[in-house]
């Protein structure tokens, strides 16, 4: 089954970003420095060595451009490196 287009543009665009695994109580669980590999207006993802489960919540700030959010992780994938 083909996939459907995302609706909007997703950009190639490597940003560095910060990572943290929020635990229950909102505290940082785990944490990591690494770069985006593409990135919309309603997510981004992210190359990342942590194993994040779907449903989880992260923050991710960029001191490059100043911001810190909250995420819901939505999806996964297991690259080849």
């Amino acid at each position: 089954m083909p996939e459907e287009p995302r609706p909007e543009t997703r950009h190639n665009i490597p940003i560095e970003v910060m990572i943290e695994v929020l635990d229950e109580k909102g505290q940082t669980a785990a944490q990591e420095t690494t770069v985006t590999e593409n990135i919309s207006r309603r997510g981004a993802a992210v190359f990342t060595t942590l194993d994040i489960t779907r449903g989880r919540f992260v923050r991710v700030t960029s001191l490059q451009y100043q911001i810190s959010v909250i995420a819901a992780v939505r999806a996964r994938r297991l690259g080849a490196n």
